[in-house]
């Protein structure tokens, strides 16, 4: 009974021993991590998808733009400070950049407007063929699913499934239209063999599949969450269950105890073990799941800030380019801080 007793405790140490190693798993540094970032295919998208948005924040928003050719001036200055010789090239050149003149101020959105453009067309090289990506994690999620028994299935789950398995399969449709219209972005006279009305067509109905991506994304998202809120109200109440169960245990070994001291107190010093195990396993568990929503919350709320750009192009948006940049500004770091992390690890 001891020796089985004591086994048990070892396993449950060893579990949770498990538990806090998976945690604490080394990660790279600040700086082995910006060069992992800077070298994937994921991380150098999402750097050209933030430059894309700045740039449309400065081309579309005066205060924005203001301050960039702010920016602009000061630096200028100082390198003519440093590089000029001659004090009438300096004070003519701060003249000329402390009241930029209209046309300067046009000729900065035409720039920003061609970088903007620019950095569009080179993340389609990254997005050639993500489109079997997408379909095939549809696919694995539908096989999962119907190789699982009738006893795992929970409606609440069921309903998760589908809309990850909806959201990947539109986002894939979203991806063979681009793919499909790849042809017409590169320029090339005689390439693009379809035309502008088809290339028309794949631009709005992929955007439109994008849409409906981010839609069922949201609402699984808000499922994920309700339903991991429930679940855990669910273990505290079974957590506080087994507390009395303990506390029923503790007052059989002090019944115990009164009878034979020592195999009382080893009963009681196995129940303490076995609380305190119970007690670092429930921490774990909370932290794991705060991690999780935090993840949850934050893929919801880049989904959110998406809508504007598809929702803009068919029509169910209103189309304020500044806004849209803006949007996608706080969608890219979002997007961006989770493939910093997959790249910290």
């Amino acid at each position: 009974m001891d020796e089985c007793g004591a086994a048990a405790a070892l396993a449950d140490g060893q579990r949770v021993v498990v538990m806090v190693e998976r945690m604490k798993v080394k990660k790279r540094s600040n700086f082995e991590t910006f060069i992992k970032f800077g070298t994937d295919a994921s991380g150098l998208e999402r750097t050209f998808r933030l430059f894309q948005a700045l740039a449309q924040c400065i081309a579309h928003i005066p205060s924005i733009r203001s301050i960039f050719i702010l920016f602009l001036s000061f630096l200028r200055l100082l390198l003519g400070s440093l590089f000029l010789s001659s004090t009438s090239n300096l004070s003519a050149t701060q003249k000329e950049l402390s009241s930029p003149s209209a046309e300067a101020e046009a000729q900065i959105i035409t720039v920003t407007l061609g970088v903007r453009s620019k950095l569009a067309q080179g993340r389609r090289f990254f997005r050639l063929f993500r489109f079997l990506d997408s379909f095939h994690s549809a696919s694995t999620l539908y096989y999962q699913y119907q190789a699982q028994t009738e006893t795992d299935k929970s409606e609440v789950g069921t309903y998760c499934m589908w809309l990850d398995i909806m959201s990947k399969s539109f986002n894939g449709m979203y991806l063979l239209f681009e793919t499909l219209g790849f042809f017409a972005t590169l320029g090339v006279p005689g390439l693009d063999p379809w035309g502008p009305e088809v290339n028309m067509f794949l631009h709005v109905e992929g955007q439109r599949f994008w849409l409906f991506a981010l839609i069922c994304g949201v609402i699984g998202g808000v499922v994920r969450l309700v339903y991991d809120r429930d679940r855990a109200g669910g273990a505290g109440a079974g957590a506080g269950a087994a507390n009395d169960g303990t506390s029923e245990t503790e007052k059989e070994n002090e019944t115990g105890t009164r009878e034979d001291d020592e195999h009382g107190n080893q009963l009681k010093e196995e129940e303490r073990q076995r609380a305190a195990l119970a007690k670092a396993e429930e921490k774990q568990r909370v932290v794991i799941r705060r991690d999780r929503r935090m993840r949850i919350r934050r893929r919801i709320t880049a989904d959110l800030l998406d809508f504007a750009q598809p929702g803009a192009v068919v029509g169910w948006f209103p189309d304020w380019p500044g806004m849209i940049g803006l949007m996608m500004v706080g969608s890219t770091w979002l997007t961006g801080v989770e493939v910093w992390e997959k790249c910290a690890r």
